[in-house]
């Protein structure tokens, strides 16, 4: 099986919620998740893991950024940084 198929769009969609996500957000979402998680099924991917995924997906709607971590990414903070994550939704 390969990593598409482990996150799968409806799914993805699914847990966003189908009413609350746009299909643009749902993919964005699962770029990321295969970015962050590559491997992993869908429902692996703990809360914590998820709620990151969440703010990395929203950073990337907001600026654009594709691909590689941001050095304002929190993932890209704590892998470059070693500094703590802070939780995207804790504002």
């Amino acid at each position: 099986m390969t990593a598409p198929d482990l996150m799968d769009l409806t799914a993805v969609h699914e847990r966003l919620g189908l009413e609350n996500a746009t299909d643009y957000e749902a993919q964005v979402m699962r770029d990321v998740l295969l970015r962050l998680y590559p491997g992993r099924a869908l429902d692996s991917v703990n809360e914590s893991e998820w709620l990151t995924a969440y703010g990395e997906m929203n950073l990337q709607k907001e600026t654009g950024w594709l691909g590689e971590t941001t050095a304002t990414s929190p993932v890209a903070r704590e892998k470059d940084q070693n500094t703590p994550v802070v939780d995207p939704t804790d504002r």
